[in-house]
This record gives C-alpha cells, sequence and structure tokens, in this order.
C-alpha cells in the first residue's frame, strides 16, 4: 500500500535535516557559547567573553543563540532579526535552530519549555500569532492529513480527532531524539550523536508512514 500524503507532509513540516540541509563545506571559527552573559557592552562595540571555541557551521552558531535566550524577544522575533543577515543562510539557520531549541529543552525551565513551543509556530507563521492564529495553524495541518487520507474509515467528527492526535503523536516522535540525545546515542549502541540521529531520522519516517498508513484504513 502507497502511504497517503501525509506521511510526507509531516516529515516536511518537522525533519529539518533533509536533503536540503546537508554538512557545510564551509568552516568557522565560532565562540561556541553565545549567551547574553558572555556579551559585554564596550564604548563603541560589543564584546564576547568566555568562548568554548569550535569549528563549524556559522549558521548553527546564530542559531544557538536564537534559541538559548531568555527575555521578551521570541524565537520569531530573534530569527526575524537574523534571517537576512548576508553570512547567514536563510535554510540552514531556522532548521538549526529547530535542533539547537530541541538539544537545550529543559523542562525544569519554563522559559526554555515555552521557547520549544514557540519554535514550532515561528517556522511556519510570521510576527507572533495569537491563541486563535496558532490553533487554526494546527487545525489546518490537521486537515490536510484528513485530505491526504487519514482516518478516512471514520466519521468526519471523529476523523478530525484522529488526525489531531497522530499531529501530536508525530511531533511528539520526533523531538524526544534531540531531547535526550545521549540516551538515544547509548540505546541504539552509536559511537556519536550524528550516527544515532541518522538512524532515528530513518526510524521516525517510517514510523510516520506506518502511523499514517494505519490511521487511514
Amino acid at each position: 500500500m502507497i502511504p497517503p500524503p501525509g506521511a510526507a507532509i509531516l516529515a516536511s513540516w518537522f525533519w529539518p535535516t533533509g536533503p536540503t540541509i546537508r554538512t557545510t563545506p564551509a568552516r568557522h571559527v565560532l565562540h561556541a557559547a553565545p549567551q547574553a552573559k558572555n556579551v559585554l557592552q564596550g564604548a563603541t562595540d560589543w564584546h564576547t567573553i568566555d568562548p568554548l571555541g569550535a569549528i563549524g557551521d556559522i549558521n548553527a552558531e546564530a542559531a544557538l543563540w536564537v534559541a538559548i535566550q531568555d527575555g521578551p524577544a521570541t524565537v520569531a522575533d530573534r530569527l526575524g532579526e537574523l534571517t537576512d543577515h548576508p553570512l547567514l543562510d536563510r535554510h540552514r539557520l531556522p532548521a538549526w535552530t529547530y535542533v539547537l531549541s530541541v538539544a537545550e529543552y529543559r523542562s525544569y525551565l519554563p522559559a526554555s519549555a515555552l521557547r520549544i513551543e514557540q519554535l514550532w509556530e515561528a517556522l511556519e507563521m510570521r510576527g507572533e500569532p495569537d491563541d486563535s492564529e496558532r490553533r487554526d495553524a494546527f487545525r489546518e495541518k490537521a486537515h490536510q492529513l484528513i485530505d491526504g487520507g487519514t482516518a478516512a474509515h471514520l466519521p468526519a467528527d471523529t476523523r478530525v480527532r484522529a488526525a489531531q492526535d497522530l499531529l501530536f503523536t508525530l511531533m511528539g516522535l520526533i523531538t524526544w531524539n534531540f531531547a535526550v540525545p545521549g540516551m538515544c546515542r547509548m540505546v541504539l549502541d552509536e559511537e556519536t550523536d550524528q550516527a544515532a540521529w541518522a538512524r532515528r531520522r530513518e526510524t521516525v519516517i517510517e514510523t510516520a508512514r506506518t502511523l499514517a498508513t494505519n490511521a487511514g484504513k
């Protein structure tokens, strides 16, 4: 059986490390700890202190700044400030922001937990959507799953609930991989996080297809 389009929709929404996000050949010297406490205002310029030091993708450095700051500015605000920067990539920056926001998630810190929630919406909507707009956006996703064949055997009102449950289940299935990277690596007996995530990506996509297919029966 060919899985309904809903499976592909989920993959495109919530897994940014697809074929368009590959290892970059560009390498930059990175601070690797761009937190507000490590940035000082001088007489004419801003200065960073206490670097960890790394060589890597400059978009990851910018994304870490976007992902971990507390304060009145939202993830969407910070992404908007950096999206058009000439040194940054419009696709890699939000993809790295997704990964690092989830990897830095701390359930016991309300601000951190709120950032995870904000990020899902910042990648989909511009500005600062209110609760009504946020609900409408997720309703649209649920209806796209229904249009793709999810729970086709159920009555109309029940199909909506089934699609909503499937949507949230897949969001949790994806997010958990980045919330516990060490456990992911150890359970899968891989040497690196990257190897473990590569395996999980394949598994999550296949699981999404299976769930979407079964939901359509």
